[in-house]
Order: C-alpha cells, then sequence, then structure tokens
C-alpha cells in the first residue's frame, strides 16, 4: 500500500500531477490565510474599527464560505474546475490587496463575505478534487493529507508574523504573491479539467447530503466541535485555572493533533470502513471530554487525551469525504463536498454560541458536556442510520 500510495502522489501519472498540484496550493493558500488573518483584525483596529464590529465583519467571512458553497453546484458544470479554482485564486489574492485601502465601514463587510468566498471556492474544489482522483482503496489517507496540509497552513501561517514585516500594505502584497506562485501547478494539472464536466448537478449540494443523513449530522458535528475547539478551548483553560499562555497552548496541542494524526486516521478508515473510523472517532472524543470532566483537576491527563481528541476532530474530515466520494462522483460529488462545507459551516457559527450559553450556566463542566452532547448526537445518528441513503 505504501508504495502504491507514493506513486499516487509522485509518480508520473495525470492524476499524481493533479493531486500535487492541488496538495501544493491549499498549502499556499492556508499559509497565506493563517498570515493574513490576524493581521486584518490588527489593521483595522489601527484604523479605528470597534472589537464589535471587527468581530462581525469576521463572522461575514465565514458567511461567504457558506454563501458560495451553494453556488459551487450550480456553476461547476458550466465553469469547470480550472477556471474555478483559478477564480478562486484571483479573488482571494485581489482580496488581500485591498484589505489596506479600506477605510470604511461599507467597503469592509463585502470584502470580507470575498475572502470567504474565495476561500470556500478553493478548499471545497480541492477537497472534491482530491476525492474524485484518489484510488478507491486509500482515499482516507490521501483526504487526511489535504486535511492535515490545509490545517498545516492555517496553523504555521501565524509564525511568519514573527520574521516578516507587518507594516502597511507589505504583508499583504506578500500574501498575494506567495499564493499565486504556490498555485502554478494548476494552470499545468492535466486532470483538473476532467473530472467535473460530466452531467449537471441534479440537486442543491445541502440535498445530495442530506441524502446520507448521517454524513449530514457527521458534516454539522465536525464543523461545531472544530469551531468551538478553535475559538473556546482557550476561554475553558482559562476556566480551569490556567495562564494566557497555557490556555492558548492547549489549542495548539489540539491543532497539532489533528495536523499530526489526519492521516493515520484517513488509513484507520480505508482499513476498517470510513463509517467505522468516524464511530471510532467519536467514541474517542467521548471518552476525553468524560476523563476530563471527570478528573478536571488532573492536566497531566487531559494534555495527551486532547491531542489525540483534535486528531479525531479533524480526522471526521477526511473520513466523511472518503464516504460522499463512495457514493457519487463528478459533478455530484462537488456539489455534494459543497454541502458539507455548508453544514460544517452552520455547524461552525452555531457550536460556539451553544458552547458559550452551556460555559455560563454550567461554568467549567459546560464545556466538556457540550463536546459529549454534541458527538453522543452523532454515534446515535450512525446507529440508527447506518450506510442508509435515501432516495432522491
Amino acid at each position: 500500500m505504501a508504495r502504491s500510495l507514493i506513486s499516487e502522489v509522485f509518480g508520473e501519472t495525470t492524476h499524481s500531477e493533479t493531486l500535487r498540484a492541488v496538495l501544493i496550493s491549499v498549502v499556499g493558500v492556508g499559509f497565506a490565510i493563517g498570515f493574513i488573518d490576524p493581521l486584518i483584525s490588527e489593521l483595522l483596529d489601527q484604523k479605528g474599527f470597534d472589537e464589535e464590529y471587527i468581530g462581525f465583519s469576521s463572522g461575514m467571512q465565514r458567511a461567504g464560505f457558506i454563501l458560495v458553497s451553494l453556488i459551487i453546484p450550480l456553476v461547476i458544470h458550466k465553469m469547470g474546475a480550472r477556471p474555478l479554482f483559478l477564480t478562486g485564486i484571483l479573488l482571494l489574492s485581489a482580496s488581500f490587496l485591498a484589505v489596506p485601502f479600506v477605510e470604511t465601514q461599507l467597503w469592509l463587510l463585502p470584502l470580507r463575505v470575498l475572502l470567504g468566498s474565495a476561500t470556500g471556492i478553493l478548499f471545497i474544489m480541492g477537497g472534491a478534487t482530491v476525492c474524485q482522483l484518489s484510488h478507491r482503496t486509500h482515499k482516507g489517507i490521501m483526504l487526511g493529507f489535504y486535511a492535515a496540509a490545509t490545517a498545516g497552513g492555517v496553523t504555521l501561517g501565524p509564525t511568519l508574523i514573527e520574521v516578516l514585516p507587518t507594516k502597511g500594505a507589505f504583508p499583504f502584497v506578500f500574501a498575494s504573491l506567495f499564493m499565486l506562485f504556490m498555485a502554478i501547478p494548476l494552470i499545468w494539472a492535466k486532470r483538473l479539467t476532467q473530472n467535473f464536466e460530466d452531467d449537471p448537478v441534479k440537486f442543491n449540494g445541502v440535498v445530495l447530503l442530506l441524502a446520507l443523513p448521517t454524513i449530514a449530522v457527521a458534516s454539522l458535528v465536525a464543523g461545531m466541535a472544530e469551531a468551538v475547539n478553535e475559538n473556546l478551548l482557550a476561554v475553558y483553560g482559562e476556566q480551569l485555572g490556567l495562564s494566557i499562555p497555557g490556555a492558548a497552548l492547549l489549542v495548539t496541542v489540539c491543532l497539532m493533533g489533528g495536523i499530526v494524526l489526519s492521516g493515520p486516521i484517513g488509513w484507520l478508515g480505508d482499513k476498517i470502513g470510513y463509517l467505522k473510523g468516524l464511530c471510532v472517532c467519536s467514541l474517542f472524543i467521548i471518552l476525553t471530554f468524560a476523563t476530563i470532566l471527570i478528573e478536571r483537576e488532573s492536566l497531566f491527563i487531559s494534555w495527551p487525551l486532547l491531542f489525540f481528541a483534535g486528531g479525531a476532530i479533524l480526522g471526521m474530515f477526511p473520513l466523511t469525504l472518503a464516504v460522499l466520494g463512495h457514493h457519487f462522483s463528478g459533478a455530484n460529488l462537488a456539489g455534494a463536498t459543497a454541502g458539507y462545507f455548508f453544514m460544517n459551516g452552520v455547524g461552525g457559527m452555531l457550536g460556539p454560541i451553544v458552547c458559550g450559553f452551556m460555559m455560563t450556566r454550567l461554568g467549567d463542566s459546560g464545556f466538556p458536556w457540550f463536546m459529549l452532547v454534541t458527538l453522543v448526537v452523532f454515534v446515535l445518528t450512525a446507529y440508527f442510520f447506518a450506510e442508509k441513503k435515501l432516495k432522491l
């Protein structure tokens, strides 16, 4: 298996060329976004925008991601994969270049929507392409590499802030050019034009996803868990008495777990089945937060558990998309992938709201209880619906 996997990525086939191009480009996009997002908030603060409005505009970026997930199934057949990829790259590049010149609230919101939409195009089409081209025996591990590349870029991107100038327009110009450079392989990726121009999508991507109830719930739950980890895990650490750096380190441990373990979790799904893999991930997350709830004073136990829980949370992404790859192909796979990101985005918006409410009401037990209840809902859905696919 290892030899065939290496051949698939580093060989000389047209599939290999396209897979390399997509993986390289998403690393570039991830680095650029991870580098620029904190600088956008800092720049807007320097220009006098209040914190509430900066936070609201950030939410509009996620809304743009969700919006484009509804549009992609409608245009993929007419535009094709390569024009969509390049449109996303050019829109994101132009958005980066425009940020330093935004002076009024009137232009900020549409710009953040455009940033989110461009990011959505690239991540949705990247996931669908990797899923379509990967061999059926190791879709999981290939999608795991894709998840790790994406998350790794976004996580490590902020490190560039420490080594590059961050004043004025320079960081935005640098991020734009860096991303364009990393996207060059997409121009020559031959198979990028041959996989999504078949029959047009007959249903909205969300409808396609809802035909698989277990996967629809998995998409929602994964989005909730990811967003809560990124936004509220540090707050939970402070509730437990950690310092601000110590609480932030909890988030880093979780994110690193996702980057390191996504590939192995995808490989596990290839071996035992993707739905079983999703259930294993969910049960481990449940076990982790049940242990933390009982032994919340013992951080010695919590740190390693959170590393593996972070891997399980991000590992749900490749396993979920691999299931979609089993049921759909071509333009319908792109539509279903867009449906996944729509549900994931909705979960990302709902998760912090519900978890924040529980943390306010239940104190330092609110966070683990939220994770427990959310993942138990998925396990129950998987148990009752299993691999059932509804007829459209």
